[in-house]
């Protein structure tokens, strides 16, 4: 559960950062319907997008450690014959 909160975290924080740059860049505009529908399609791609990358970084580590288990098994039951 904790490795959730780590993640639910540096997404907020990416997203509020790309926010951040967002608002410096449309400080101009801050008229109409564009600039908040354009907020919020920030933040939810930000959060997307790191959440993605690091659900898939987890993933990719498990995997590793599945593939070294399962190599050294092999060898254990080769060392065997």
């Amino acid at each position: 559960m904790s490795w959730l909160v780590g993640q639910v975290l540096a997404s907020i924080a990416a997203a509020v950062a790309a926010l951040w740059i967002v608002d410096r860049i449309t400080s101009a505009v801050r008229d109409g319907v564009v600039t908040p529908v354009a907020r919020f399609g920030v933040f939810v791609g930000t959060w997307t997008a790191v959440t993605t990358g690091l659900g898939l970084m987890a993933f990719k580590n498990r995997v590793r450690g599945w593939r070294q288990r399962n190599r050294d098994a092999s060898s254990r039951l080769d060392k065997r014959r």
